[in-house]
């Protein structure tokens, strides 16, 4: 059986070396001819030119360079698309993710029964590190994400997992052009295990700022919750049926000769066009929403196939 590993660079140069070396300790034992698939994301530093230095090294080495930055969820899925071995390992290679974590993940999935196949074995935080901020942020996103998606996304999730190769062709059917890599990973579906790893806490300024993850953020919740949708919808349908009844009110209360503010009619129907307003803008949103989910295409992905011929 053979396996590949996949990490991708970008301002890695100062843990290259010690990825590599980390690699073929913890993985050469079990598969000694392992591939490492190195995906360049238009790093800015000297990472593909150490990389490189890898080919004279022995062992399987593949460098992916890519003609720009596109972003780590796109360059980890280029690195899998050119990943063939049985198995497949991707991670990091900011050394955060221990590459010894590979046999743990290996052992959970190595001792499902054949009739229960593991297909993906994930790495979860076993205590979430990291700056008061992003700690905070990592709190908010998950919680946020399953409510506002119909995915079911585990919390604290790290970048370190191994997959079969059927499973990985499935995860390859999907052609967004701005990926959300755990989400798409997660409704690919099949057999999923999650394991909880000690994640390690390194003094390097992250490349990953603020920005960054907050653009990252939005593309998630974009790209899988049509919910906030149907929430515009909701509160405009509120919003005007209350105006309405305000209305209804002061119609009443002009009948039986009670004294009505005279700046509340003006509200009212204010409230009532307001109302109107966000409700066609929300109902426009969910046509767009529809358009969205055809444009993406995603796949019908089938698993197996049982016949008696």
């Amino acid at each position: 059986m053979r396996l590949s590993v996949v990490t991708t660079m970008y301002a890695s140069a100062a843990h290259l070396e010690e990825l590599h070396r980390r690699l073929k300790q913890a993985i050469g034992p079990l598969f000694p001819a392992f591939e490492t698939v190195f995906v360049d994301d238009g790093s800015p530093d000297d990472s593909l030119a150490i990389a490189k230095g890898f080919l004279q090294q022995g062992g399987r080495v593949k460098i992916v360079v890519l003609s720009r930055n596109f972003g780590h969820h796109a360059a980890m899925l280029t690195g899998l698309a050119h990943a063939s071995g049985d198995l497949v390992f991707m991670i990091d290679s900011d050394l955060e993710e221990p590459p010894e974590v590979f046999a743990q993940l290996l052992d959970v999935m190595r001792a499902a029964p054949p009739e229960e196949l593991v297909d993906l074995v994930y790495s979860v935080q076993r205590r979430r590190l990291g700056s008061l901020a992003k700690r905070a942020g990592g709190a908010l996103f998950y919680p946020l994400f399953n409510l506002l998606s119909p995915v079911d996304l585990p919390g604290n999730l790290l970048n370190a997992r191994l997959m079969t190769r059927r499973y990985l062709d499935a995860l390859l059917s999907h052609h967004e052009r701005q990926p959300f890599l755990s989400g798409l990973m997660r409704i690919t579906g099949f057999r999923q295990v999650g394991v909880a790893v000690d994640k390690a806490e390194r003094c390097h300024r992250t490349s990953y700022s603020l920005r960054k993850r907050l653009r990252a953020t939005v593309v998630a919740l974009v790209s899988f919750s049509d919910r906030p949708l149907f929430m515009v919808v909701a509160a405009g349908a509120l919003l005007g049926g209350l105006s309405m009844l305000g209305i209804a009110a002061a119609i009443a209360a002009v009948v039986v000769e009670r004294p009505v503010p005279l700046w509340l009619p003006g509200v009212l129907a204010t409230g009532v066009v307001g109302g109107l307003i966000v409700l066609s803008v929300g109902i426009v949103g969910l046509y767009l929403g529809s358009v969205l989910a055809e444009v993406k295409a995603r796949p019908v992905l089938v698993a197996e196939v049982h016949q008696n011929f």
